[in-house]
């Protein structure tokens, strides 16, 4: 069965909504996500239990259900009228984050994942849910203590990875090359090392220990201490390999582009302006998405988005993990 979506909303425009918008269209072109939704097995295990408030994951599969059997016209107003039970921050009417709005979202969804499942938010329970099994990952710090020559390492949950474009920097490769660089701990960031028991001159370095099956990457875009936006164009491979930036031992570190998200603003602002986005469907078409206007890009978006201010990158692994994921999330679940 093809669980590749349509595009979702094919006519209602919700006022300052082109974040959500965005993000919501992404979501749907990510195929675990969506798989796991038109089988309809969270409406089911909801029936099952008492009668509860508004839920994210139930507006969303309703869409999905709703876009793949052809119902139009479609509007994500489910979704929107109730901002405020995503993130208290959001309301009707207010031009928001794009990346901001997706990290609630997915945040949510991890709830009602865990909730489905009866489980305590433990470390366990947290592990076998579809969203980290989609969107997770983990990052490692390693800092070495320059006097005693100790390691000391750290692992911490990734659902997306923000870098940075500063300088001359000009490709996605450079970015991360610059978030995996080693940093040297000295002067008032100096590491308080157990060992010596003092504050010592040291050496960081931060690498992905395991990588997530789906690879959002977001460009901060914005400049430190100013409203303003780094509205520079940053080039991007389709295929991505993610081998010389980890320190895990994974055998496919290797990913294919699906989505972006391009915020074009207002007088360089970072605080205004207008969220579209780009997706590609199983037969390697791109389309633009602005809103409930959708065009065939008649070039391939990785030859026309080097020259785009892009926000949010969304890649999935090349071999195919989708049924995998979806099938070890029914096991986890006893459907």
């Amino acid at each position: 069965m093809n669980n590749q979506l349509t595009f979702l909303f094919t006519h209602v425009h919700f006022y300052c909504s082109c974040y959500a918008n965005a993000v919501l269209q992404c979501l749907a072109f990510t195929r675990p996500l969506t798989a796991y939704l038109l089988e309809g097995l969270h409406s089911k295990r909801s029936l099952l239990g008492p009668k509860k408030d508004w839920c994210f994951t139930c507006e969303f599969e309703s869409l999905v259900m709703n876009t793949k059997q052809g119902k139009s016209p479609l509007s994500p107003i489910g979704i929107l009228s109730h901002l405020h039970n995503i993130g208290s921050n959001f309301g009707h009417g207010k031009e928001e984050d794009a990346h901001e709005f997706l990290r609630y979202a997915i945040d949510t969804m991890q709830s009602v994942c865990l909730k489905e499942a009866g489980a305590k938010p433990d470390v366990l329970a947290e592990e076998t849910t579809l969203i980290q099994q989609t969107f997770g990952g983990y990052l490692q710090s390693k800092i070495r203590c320059y006097r005693c020559k100790s390691n000391s390492k750290r692992c911490e949950r990734m659902m997306d990875l923000t870098v940075e474009i500063h300088g001359d920097i000009a490709t996605l490769d450079e970015a991360l090359s610059c978030f995996t660089s080693p940093e040297i701990l000295d002067g008032k960031n100096k590491y308080e090392c157990d060992r010596c028991k003092s504050r010592e001159q040291a050496r960081k370095r931060l690498s992905i220990l395991e990588a997530p099956n789906v690879l959002t990457i977001v460009l901060k875009r914005f400049q430190s201490g100013k409203f303003g936006k780094l509205n520079k164009a940053v080039r991007f491979p389709e295929h991505l390999n993610l081998a010389r930036y980890m320190s895990g031992d994974d055998a496919s570190p290797m990913y294919q582009l699906y989505a972006v998200i391009v915020h074009k603003d207002v007088m360089n602002a970072s605080f205004s302006g207008h969220y579209v986005c780009y997706v590609k469907d199983t037969q390697g078409k791109w389309y633009k998405i602005d809103d409930s206007k959708v065009s065939y890009l008649l070039i391939p978006f990785t030859d026309c988005g080097a020259f785009m201010t892009n926000l949010l990158w969304f890649f999935d692994r090349e071999y195919d993990f989708h049924w995998n994921c979806l099938n070890y999330f029914k096991a986890t679940l006893h459907i």
